[in-house]
């Protein structure tokens, strides 16, 4: 058994001859657990492992194409994560671990063993982590306090990181499309912006929706809108991305000073709005990308 036949599985169906043959393996029951919000969990009875399945439709939508469909049922099941450890059920899985990592490896001694730069690190409430982004699929290493390893994610990356990816590679050859060739209907976004229609919900009563906020957001808003003209005027794409941090941790930062105040019709707008006012300059974006998503806490 090695770590690769379970990686195998990323993209097979519960019902697949694969899974059925390896699930046992894993000391995996083959009863299919509950299917809970679109997913479902399938847990080792013998060792701290566990592999997650997604719907069929929410598998076609976030990764594409699965390997093969065995029933219409859209709670058919593909499989698109794996977690050797962090369950606290059953002992450590014994095997080799990809890269050769061993439990207790330091974050040190895990950046040389694994052949990539890491894409991401933070605190977390059991210790810190690191992600590694692969060509399909992320990588999380978890660390307790005494910075040793203590578990491991392995997850397929979704279809619109990997257009965003390829976005910001491409940041340069974005230049040559900046234009705007009438300013001033760029300008008239001001008066398309989302604020008009949380004004007209604010004076039907709408208790989230204040002045103040309102009048924070137009600020955020406009200023959004000067730095993407002076993105264009220079031609540096690179500047557009970094308009979309700015403007997205600023309401980051409001949403966090007025409670409640983004909630999913806010949320929708926004993100409409901006990569609305993005496209006006001239700046290619594939449709189910979001360039938001990288920095939003709304």
């Amino acid at each position: 058994m090695t770590y690769q036949d379970i990686f195998n599985l990323f993209g097979h169906s519960e019902f697949s001859p694969y899974v059925k043959e390896l699930l046992p393996k894993l000391y995996i029951p083959l009863e299919r657990p509950e299917f809970s919000i679109g997913w479902r969990r399938f847990q080792s009875n013998k060792w701290d492992l566990s592999l997650r399945s997604t719907g069929k439709v929410n598998y076609q939508g976030d990764y594409g194409a699965f390997v093969k469909a065995y029933t219409y049922d859209h709670k058919e099941c593909f499989f698109d994560e794996i977690k050797f450890g962090g369950t606290g059920k059953g002992i450590k899985y014994p095997h080799s671990l990809p890269f050769d990592l061993n439990w207790g490896d330091n974050a040190e001694l895990v950046q040389q063993k694994i052949p990539i730069k890491k894409s991401e690190s933070s605190s977390a409430s059991y210790g810190s982590y690191m992600i590694f982004n692969f060509e399909d699929y992320s990588f999380l290493t978890a660390f307790d306090n005494s910075k040793e390893l203590i578990w491991l994610r392995v997850k397929l990356l979704e279809k619109s990181f990997k257009c965003k990816r390829e976005l910001t590679k491409s940041l340069r050859q974005q230049n040559k499309n900046l234009i705007i060739f009438n300013v001033n209907d760029f300008r008239v976004l001001n008066k398309k912006s989302p604020i008009t229609a949380w004004t007209k919900r604010m004076k039907k009563g709408d208790n989230n929706l204040t002045i103040k906020n309102i009048e924070d957001s137009k600020y955020l808003l406009t200023a959004f809108l000067d730095n993407l003209l002076i993105a264009t005027e220079q031609k540096k794409a690179s500047l557009i991305y970094s308009a979309i941090r700015k403007v997205t941790q600023g309401f980051n930062k409001l949403n966090d000073k007025y409670p409640s105040f983004i909630e999913t019709l806010e949320r929708e707008e926004l993100v409409d709005y901006i990569h609305d006012a993005i496209r006006m300059t001239g700046f290619k974006i594939e449709s189910e990308i979001d360039l938001t998503v990288e920095w939003r806490e709304w």
